[in-house]
């Protein structure tokens, strides 16, 4: 009698620890894509400006994922720039899309550089790599990396081109179109 309940103790205890392995093992994440959406300088200073990446997240799972926080390694026209950093979490649905603001501090030198490179082409090739950290569904904590590449092109803005107020003389707003790849 005690031989068969300490079986079926070992029996209770083994599956026990398998069922919270296997729930763990059963929560399949593909990792979430990511893409720039937009950026805007934010504040400039005399050695380095900060800027403001709008990255967006696109879940193909069918289960819902809380981004915690982010990491993006921002490359421009094959260049590294900076690096981008998000800490809000944000709520990313099932089949869903979301986006996140990262800030990235980047040097005025090689912002500039770029800056002209871009005009000069018209438009530029990104890559942005990311490290997410991620709380699933059943409330794990995961840590996703994906690379995201897309061109953004200025199109011709025509002659007339709307000019904000505080622009001065003679300046024209160019309108972007970006082109996730």
């Amino acid at each position: 009698m005690s031989r068969l309940l300490f079986v079926l103790l070992a029996l209770a205890t083994l599956s026990g620890v398998g069922c919270g392995t296997v729930s763990k093992m059963r929560e399949r994440y593909e990792a979430p894509t990511t893409a720039l959406a937009g950026a805007v300088i934010r504040g400039v200073q005399l050695m380095e400006s900060e800027v403001q990446f709008y990255v967006r997240y696109e879940n193909e799972n069918d289960k819902p994922l809380v981004i915690e926080g982010a990491v993006h390694k921002i490359y421009v026209n094959g260049k590294y720039v900076g690096k981008a950093m998000g800490n809000r979490p944000v709520a990313l649905p099932a089949f869903g899309y979301a986006s996140q603001d990262a800030i990235a501090h980047l040097s005025n030198l090689k912002l500039a550089t770029q800056l002209s490179d871009v005009f000069a082409r018209g438009g530029y090739a990104y890559e942005i790599r990311s490290t997410m950290h991620a709380t699933t569904a059943g409330g794990h904590s995961r840590r996703f990396t994906n690379t995201g590449t897309g061109t953004v092109e200025f199109m011709n803005a025509p002659q007339s081109a709307p000019t904000p107020a505080s622009a001065p003389a003679g300046t024209r707003m160019v309108p972007a179109i970006a082109i996730p790849r």
